[in-house]
C-alpha cells in the first residue's frame, strides 16, 4: 500500500508539466472554432485527433525521465509507447487511452531503471509492436463487446455521463461515440430524414430539442462548470503552490473548453478516492438536467461558448449548478480530510530520520541548488543532523542533500 500512494504521488507530480502544456492546447484548440474563418472546424478535428498522440509523447517522456533519471532513457520509453499508439490508431483507428500511457510508462519505467540502453530499446520496441498488433487483431471482438454493453445500459441514461468518463480514461472514446454519432442515443424521423445519434439530432433541433437531449448532453454542463467550481474551492490552498496553479487551469480548461478528461486524470492520480466521488457527481449532475428537463445540447465539447449559444431554463440550470458546486466541495472537503494522501510521502528508515531531524515533512519546503529551504527554521534538531542553517536555508552534507532529492 505504501508503495503503491507512493508512486501515484510521484506520476503525478512528474506530469505536472505535461498538464500544464495539455491544457493550454486545448485552449488554443477551442479558440480556433470561435475565430471567423471557414476552415476552423477544420482545423479543430486535426487538433482534437491529434490530441491523444500528444498527450501520449509528452506524458510517457515525463514518467520516463522521473524514474530513470536518464533523457536517453526517457526517449526510447516515449518513442516505445507513441509507435505502439500509432501502430494501434493504424489498425484500428483508436490510440491509447490516457490511462493506458501513464501505466505502460511507469512499467517499462521500473524496468528500465536496472536494464541496459540499448537491451531496453529492443525489449520495449518489441512488447509495443506485439501488444498493439495484439489489439489491432482483437479489435472486431472488443467493438462488438462494446455495441452489446452499450444496448445493455441504453434504458440507464443517468449512468451514462459516469460511465462515459471511466470508459475514456481506461480505453477509448468509443462508448460516447455511440450515443452521439449512432442509434444507441436515440432515432427520429425529421424532415423526410431519419436521424440517428443525439448530436446529429440537436444539430437538427437546436430551437427545440428533445427529451433525449437533456437526458446525455445537459448534464455534462453542470460537470464542466459547477462540478469544477466546486472541485476548485475545495482544493485551493490545500495544494502546494505548483498543484494549485495545476488545478485552477485544469478547472478553468473544463469550464471554457467543456474538456474534462485532463481534470479526471489528475484527479484520479491526485487521489483515487476524490476520482470515485467525482464519478458519483458526474451522475448527480445528469441525474438532475433529466429529473428538472433541462435541454441544452452542443455540437462540440459542451464549451462556454456553447452554453451561451444554446442555453435556456437558465433559473433552473443556475439554481441547480449552485448546489451541484456546494455539494461538490463539502464532498472533495470531506474525503480530502479523511483520505488526504497528496501530503503523505512514504520514506525509507534512513530518510525518514533525516526528515524528522530536519522538522518533518510539513517543514521543509524545496530543493534547489544543492540547498535546503525549510518553513522553520527553529525545528530543526542541530544535534541530529550535521548542517549550517542561514535564515530558511540549510547547508547539508552532500550524501544527505542526495538522499533527499528523490523524495522532494
Amino acid at each position: 500500500m505504501k508503495n503503491i500512494v507512493d508512486n501515484i504521488n510521484k506520476i503525478s507530480q512528474s506530469i505536472t508539466l505535461p498538464l500544464i502544456f495539455l491544457s493550454s492546447f486545448v485552449l488554443v484548440e477551442n479558440l480556433i472554432i470561435l475565430l471567423p474563418i471557414e476552415e476552423g472546424d477544420t482545423i479543430y478535428d486535426y487538433f482534437t485527433s491529434g490530441f491523444s498522440l500528444i498527450f501520449c509523447v509528452i506524458v510517457s517522456g515525463f514518467i520516463g525521465y522521473a524514474y530513470t533519471k536518464n533523457a536517453r532513457k526517457s526517449l526510447v520509453i516515449s518513442f516505445s509507447i507513441s509507435l505502439c499508439s500509432m501502430i494501434m490508431y493504424a489498425l484500428c483507428g483508436e490510440y491509447l487511452s490516457m490511462l493506458a500511457v501513464i501505466v505502460f510508462s511507469y512499467i517499462f519505467s521500473t524496468i528500465y531503471k536496472n536494464i541496459d540502453l540499448v537491451y531496453g530499446f529492443y525489449i520495449f520496441l518489441s512488447v509495443s509492436f506485439v501488444f498493439s498488433v495484439i489489439i489491432g487483431v482483437i479489435h472486431p471482438y472488443l467493438y462488438d463487446m462494446l455495441k452489446w454493453f452499450c444496448k445493455a445500459v441504453q434504458n440507464k441514461t443517468s449512468l451514462f455521463g459516469l460511465i462515459n468518463n471511466a470508459y475514456s480514461l481506461i480505453f477509448t472514446d468509443n462508448f460516447e461515440k455511440f450515443f452521439y454519432f449512432k442509434n444507441y442515443g436515440t432515432v427520429v424521423y425529421l424532415d423526410k430524414n431519419i436521424l440517428s445519434g443525439v448530436k446529429d439530432i440537436f444539430a437538427h433541433t437546436t430551437a427545440n430539442p428533445p427529451q433525449i437531449v437533456g437526458r446525455l448532453m445537459s448534464g455534462k454542463y453542470f460537470v464542466n462548470i459547477f462540478v469544477s467550481l466546486g472541485i476548485f474551492f475545495s482544493l485551493f490552498k490545500k495544494l502546494d503552490n505548483e498543484r494549485n496553479a495545476l488545478t485552477a487551469l485544469l478547472c478553468f480548461t473544463s469550464l471554457v473548453t467543456g474538456e474534462i478528461k485532463l481534470l479526471s486524470i489528475y484527479i484520479l492520480l491526485l487521489n483515487p478516492a476524490l476520482y470515485i466521488c467525482y464519478l458519483g457527481l458526474i451522475w448527480i449532475s445528469y441525474f438532475m438536467s433529466a429529473l428538472l428537463d433541462i435541454r441544452i445540447g452542443f455540437l462540440h465539447q459542451g464549451s462556454l461558448a456553447e452554453l451561451i449559444q444554446y442555453g435556456n431554463n437558465w433559473p433552473y440550470f443556475i439554481i441547480t449548478g449552485i448546489i451541484i458546486a456546494i455539494l461538490t466541495y463539502f464532498v472533495f472537503t470531506i474525503i480530502l480530510s479523511k483520505f488526504n494522501i497528496t501530503d503523505k510521502r512514504f520514506l525509507p528508515g534512513n530518510v525518514k530520520k533525516l526528515v524528522n531531524a530536519l522538522g518533518g515533512v510539513k517543514n521543509i519546503d524545496k530543493i534547489s541548488n544543492e540547498k535546503l529551504y525549510v518553513h522553520n527554521p527553529n525545528l530543526i534538531d542541530v544535534l541530529k543532523v550535521d548542517c549550517d542553517i542561514h535564515e530558511n536555508v540549510v547547508l547539508l552534507l552532500q550524501d544527505d542533500i542526495d538522499l533527499l532529492k528523490d523524495y522532494f
